[in-house]
């Protein structure tokens, strides 16, 4: 009986404290992408809920890197708008490859990404629309001796809604 309380007093005060913490709060992920990729068998998952204005939502993403230089991704989103009248909602489903040509630990990192993505609107008026979203992109990342990075990011998207596509660069 002893063992037990000796167990139990931790572990309940570690799990009181763990509940009176306020929520951490960060920034998301930037939007700029580096050229590197994680170890072969790495693995990652972010989450995210936003908030602006009357759009609500959350977003999750996992990654994995089944052989060296090479990084898969999947990303679900859901959006529910409460600025349009009736409400629209907002469910996206994307897929990444990344691949890492020159991998540095100081100097010129250098890679290619390709990202598809489908994002579906319900306005509860209208059917259903889909947005498709293409893009490759260019990653360069340069590692100084001191650890600070610099990123650059240069592509081409395509989207395709309605009928109607567009190419952005």
């Amino acid at each position: 009986m002893k063992t037990l309380t000796v167990i139990t007093l931790p572990a309940t005060a570690s799990l009181l404290l763990a509940l009176a913490a306020s929520p951490a709060l960060a920034e998301r992920p930037m939007a700029v992408d580096d050229a590197g990729t994680m170890d072969k068998g790495g693995a990652k998952v972010e989450f995210g809920w936003s908030k602006d204005d009357r759009t609500r939502g959350w977003d999750a993403a996992a990654g994995y890197a089944p052989i060296d230089n090479i990084e898969l991704g999947i990303g679900l989103a859901h959006l529910h708008d409460q600025a349009t009248d009736p409400t629209s909602q907002l469910e996206g489903i994307g897929f990444s490859v990344k691949w890492s040509l020159l991998k540095a630990e100081t100097g010129l990192s250098a890679g290619l990404k390709f990202t598809y993505g489908r994002t579906r609107i319900d306005d509860r008026i209208n059917p259903k629309e889909n947005e498709h979203v293409r893009s490759l992109t260019g990653l360069g990342t340069w590692r100084f001796e001191t650890e600070q990075l610099i990123h650059l990011n240069l592509g081409h998207e395509w989207t395709s809604f309605g009928g109607t596509s567009v190419g952005v660069n």
